[in-house]
Parts: C-alpha cells; sequence; structure tokens
C-alpha cells in the first residue's frame, strides 16, 4: 500500500511539465497590452492632474515624461519578457542573480496592488446591481447626510450630494458619513467575491483563453465613451467642455517651472503604462519570438495618450460641473467615478446607461487585473514547474487568498485601508525597482548585449535613431530621472505619525516592503555562493537566453553553447527556421 502510494507519487512529480503557452496571434498580445496599460487610471487621474496644473502645462509634462521615462522602459520590459520567455523573478535571477530581489520584489508590490484593485471592480459591480432599479438608487438623498447642502443645492449639485451620499452610506457601509468600527459590509463583500469569481474564471483557461476575452474587454470600454460623448454633448453644460478644452488653449509656460507638475506627470505615466510593476514583462514572456515589441510599445504608449484626452473630455462635457472641491475631494482617485459620474448618470435618468457605464468600468478594471493576476501566478509557475499541470487550482487558490486579504477593505473602515494601499504602492519602491531595472540592463548586462540579443535573437530591426534613443534614455536619462524622482519623495514624505500610529507604519511597510527584498535576496545569495566570485553573482547565467535555447540543453553535459539556429530536444538537432 505504502509503496503503491509513494510509486504514484513519483510518477506525478516525474510527469513532465507543460510548456509555456504563448499568444495564439500578436494582436492578443498587443489587445493583452492595452488592456494593461491603459486603464481606470486614465479615465480618472489624468483628467484630474490636467484641471489641477492646466491642461496644456500637464500635458507637455506627462508627454516629456512619457519620452523619457515611460516609453524606454516599456520597451525595455518588453524586450527583456520577450528574449527570455519568463516572468520578472526568474528573469532577474537569470540576468544578475545578486539582484534577483528586484524581481521578487516587483511581483510582491503587483501582488499589493491586486488586493485593493479588485475592490474598484467590487465596486462596479454593486453599482451595476443598483442600476436595475428605477429610479436609480443615487439619485435622490435618502438619509441625513449632508441634509442642508442637499436642500439648498442647484439640481446639478443635488445630483451630485446624493452621489456622494449613496457611495458613503450604500456601499461603503458608513451610515453617518464617518468611518466606524470594522464591521463588515454583506453586500460589498459578496461584490468582491463575485469579482474574484470573474477573475478565476477569466485566468483559468490560461494565457490564451484570456486573449480571446481581451477582444470584447479591450473594445468595449471605448464604445461607451464615445457614446457617453454624444449622448452628453448636447446635454452637458457649456461651460465644463469649454473650460476642458480653454486649459489647453491657454498656455502659461511658468507653470512648468513648478516641481509637482513633473512629479505629478512622472507617476501618472509610471501608474497607467504599468511600467516597473513586472506586469509586462510578463506578458511579453508569452509572445512569440519574433513578436514586433517596438511597433506595439509605440502604438500602446500612443493610446494611452489618446484615451486620458478621450476621458477628460468626457468627464467635463458631463452634466454635473465638476468644481474644485468636487475634484479635490476625489484627490485624483476612484471616488470620482462614483460620485461625480455617477450623478451625471442620474441627471441622464436612464437605467440603461448606468448598467452600461459601470459594465465599461468593471471591464477596464478586469483588463488591468487579469495581467497582475497574472503576474502573480506566473511567479509561481516560473519558479515550480511542476505545477503547471495544476493551472485551475493554482489560479483559484491565488484569487481565494487575494479575496480573503481583501476583506479588511469591506468594512466601514475599509476606504481608509483602500487610500492607504492605493497611495504608498505607487510611491519609493516603485522608483527604487524602476532605477535597479534600467541600471542592471544598462550597466551589469550591458547596453550593448541588449540591443544585440534585440537584433540577433528577436530579429528585429533597431534603426539608427531608435539607437540612439534607447543609448541616450536607458543609459543616461532614464536611470537619472528615477533617481531624481526617488529622492524628491524621500526628501517631500510627509514623515509625521498623524492621528494612528499603526497606519502610519502600515503606510512605511507597504512602500518600502518591496524594495527591502532586494538586500535580502542579494545577502543570501551571499550566504549561499559556495565557490562563485561575487563577479560571477553579477553577471548574467547561461539561462539568461531564448527558451529554445534553454530547452534543448543536453541535461547530462548541460552544454551552455549552440549553434545559432539550433536546439537539441527529445535527443534530436532541429533547425529553428523548420518550426
Amino acid at each position: 500500500m505504502i509503496k503503491a502510494i509513494l510509486r504514484r507519487l513519483h510518477e506525478v512529480l516525474a510527469r513532465p511539465s507543460p510548456e509555456r503557452g504563448t499568444f495564439t496571434k500578436p494582436g492578443e498580445a498587443f489587445l493583452a497590452l492595452a488592456g494593461y496599460s491603459v486603464g481606470l487610471g486614465n479615465f480618472w487621474r489624468f483628467p484630474y492632474y490636467s484641471y489641477k496644473y492646466g491642461g496644456a502645462a500637464f500635458l507637455i509634462s506627462y508627454i516629456v515624461c512619457m519620452m523619457c521615462i515611460g516609453l524606454p522602459l516599456y520597451f525595455m520590459e518588453l524586450a527583456l519578457g520577450q528574449y527570455v520567455s519568463l516572468g520578472p523573478t526568474q528573469m532577474f535571477s537569470f540576468m544578475c542573480p545578486l539582484l534577483s530581489g528586484v524581481g521578487w520584489g516587483m511581483v510582491l508590490l503587483l501582488l499589493l496592488v491586486t488586493i485593493y484593485y479588485n475592490l474598484l471592480l467590487s465596486w462596479a459591480l454593486f453599482y451595476i446591481g443598483a442600476s436595475f432599479f428605477s429610479p436609480l438608487p443615487w439619485s435622490d438623498c435618502q438619509n441625513d447626510f449632508n441634509t442642508d447642502d442637499y436642500l439648498h443645492s442647484n439640481p446639478e449639485e443635488k445630483s451630485y450630494v446624493a452621489a456622494k451620499e449613496y457611495f458613503i452610506h450604500d456601499v461603503l457601509g458608513q451610515p453617518t458619513g464617518e468611518e466606524g468600527t470594522y464591521e463588515f459590509h454583506g453586500l460589498l463583500v459578496l461584490c468582491l467575491a463575485l469579482a474574484w469569481v470573474l477573475v478565476a474564471l477569466c485566468l483559468g483557461g490560461g494565457i490564451r483563453g484570456t486573449g480571446k476575452i481581451l477582444y470584447v474587454t479591450v473594445i468595449f470600454p471605448y464604445v461607451v465613451l464615445a457614446c457617453l460623448l454624444a449622448i452628453n454633448y448636447d446635454r452637458s453644460n457649456d461651460a465644463g467642455r469649454e473650460r476642458w478644452l480653454a486649459s489647453f488653449s491657454n498656455f502659461n509656460s511658468s507653470e512648468l517651472l513648478h516641481l509637482d507638475i513633473w512629479i505629478s506627470a512622472a507617476s501618472q505615466v509610471i501608474y497607467s503604462l504599468g511600467v516597473a510593476y513586472g506586469g509586462i514583462t510578463t506578458l511579453s514572456s508569452y509572445n512569440s519570438l519574433q513578436q514586433n515589441f517596438i511597433r506595439d510599445a509605440v502604438l500602446v504608449c500612443l493610446l494611452d495618450v489618446g484615451t486620458s484626452l478621450l476621458s477628460g473630455f468626457v468627464l467635463f462635457s458631463s452634466t454635473v460641473v465638476l468644481t474644485d472641491k468636487k475634484l479635490e475631494d476625489s484627490h485624483g482617485t476612484s471616488v470620482l467615478v462614483f460620485t461625480a459620474l455617477s450623478a451625471m448618470l442620474s441627471r441622464i435618468n436612464s437605467r440603461p446607461w448606468s448598467i452600461l457605464f459601470f459594465f465599461m468600468v468593471l471591464t477596464l478594471g478586469l483588463d488591468s487585473q487579469f495581467v497582475m493576476v497574472e503576474a502573480v501566478t506566473t511567479a509561481v509557475f516560473d519558479q515550480f514547474q511542476v505545477l503547471r499541470r495544476n493551472h485551475l487550482p493554482v489560479v483559484m487558490g491565488t484569487c481565494s487568498l487575494l479575496f480573503v486579504l481583501g476583506l479588511p477593505m469591506c468594512t466601514n473602515y475599509g476606504l481608509s485601508v483602500f487610500n492607504l494601499m492605493d497611495m504608498n504602492t505607487s510611491k519609493h519602491s516603485l522608483l527604487m525597482l524602476g532605477f535597479l531595472e534600467v541600471f542592471i540592463v544598462s550597466y551589469i548586462y550591458g547596453f550593448e548585449k541588449m540591443v544585440t540579443n534585440v537584433k540577433k535573437d528577436l530579429r528585429l530591426c533597431v534603426p539608427r535613431p531608435l539607437y540612439w534613443y534607447w543609448a541616450a534614455t536607458w543609459t543616461v536619462i532614464t536611470p537619472l530621472c528615477l533617481l531624481a524622482l526617488t529622492v524628491l519623495g524621500l526628501w517631500s514624505e510627509d514623515w509625521s505619525v498623524g492621528d494612528s500610529l499603526s497606519m502610519f507604519v502600515w503606510g512605511q511597510v507597504i512602500a518600502f516592503g518591496p524594495v527591502f527584498l532586494v538586500p535580502i535576496f542579494g545577502i543570501y545569495k551571499i550566504w549561499t555562493r559556495g565557490d562563485q566570485s561575487l563577479g560571477q553573482l553579477l553577471s548574467a547565467t547561461a539561462n539568461f537566453c531564448p527558451q529554445y535555447l534553454r530547452n534543448g540543453r543536453d541535461p547530462v553535459t548541460n552544454n551552455q553553447y549552440l549553434p545559432e539556429n539550433h536546439f537539441c530536444g527529445d535527443n534530436r538537432a532541429f533547425d529553428l527556421q523548420e518550426l
């Protein structure tokens, strides 16, 4: 009996692991990138910053930061993932063993983001369900929250006050408009569970199954945005639309001299594109070896800017005047969607449009959430390849764990937890990890070697202007910008404890925790290096190569160098051109 069990266990463990999947079509790879990089951040953060700093000034600083930080990092991460067909954890372990913690730090950072990001999807699901009632539940004040303000407001202000009251009282479960104890809000817990079920179902079929879903989730939001723009054009207040357009036509160059606008533009570029999180590397690791990532990077960045401008125009063309107070109350976060824009829907007074709008918010969030959870599970599968044959249970287990970790945000105190994670996951660790990523590629591994990999193994033409652009940004401009942002962020940080010591401590743990994995993994590598020198720990291993070369190694002789375009698998030699 025991022998039979052990024999069966040995057969299961010795069974070959399934190969990594790939996107079936180049279009699916592009849609995955677009879905990840163009999301909810474009929908509320860009219009908020544009209004705060002046449209033209912020747009100029945004494009400059896109060219100096966003696009170079996008090129780099796409090239890295496509070249080695691995997620960030294994990739950095092979590229620079001493700094392998960079990849794990990115995954931990992404893990933290997935926990709170799915709460946005649960809010969207809550509003989708509420949109089936007539009249819309947030069309009129039902409680005592802000009653005096409500009674003395004009129709536009009344709709905003009512929508804000509904969000705080009914969605967040705060009866008096103030945070209370850690009491669970049952409907919100149910919506959060449903959101994680949707993510698990979509990811359960692997990367190829997710690629098919992206055709709907990526394209659908643009249809709804265009329709909302059309339906609001006649209904909307001309003042809001004219103010939005005037902010771009009335350019004041002195605004570009303020440091805050550049910090905000850089943070928006990094947050919007999702660079330095590890998600882009994960997606490109599922590309075919000859995917034209140069074209994809340029198109995604152009789409990012275009979507941000379209979202701003829709937002400021709404039937609710967006005042300074309303935008400041939102702090550039998702509250803007669930207050001001839900008020717009109550003014339209159409249940179908409300359902379509919040379904659009859901699909925008799902695109990004797919990739973030995929990056976490990819790290698990790359590290423990034997688990690939149990893909669905691993995905379901991961989503279940993340659901449990997100439950504190379904309490009366949940909005503070959400804001704490939202603010601190896009701060110090993100910038430091991005700087280390560029430094490793350009100075430890070598800029010229990376360009050679693109030309030789990925077989892409690198025109001379693009080569000099990469040389200038990867080796000088991008690392200096990230280093400057890191220093400025630390210098301008509010280090006061505030009202809650525990919240301050947790905030610093979230802000610095991921980057602390770098020295921890570095010390471990040095401790277990054996006869390896420090120089070897800083050099790329033989496994930092395309997947076909790693798979083709003879397990007995572990041959590290094979003839160009050849690999030997299953005791046979194949020519790559024949495949």
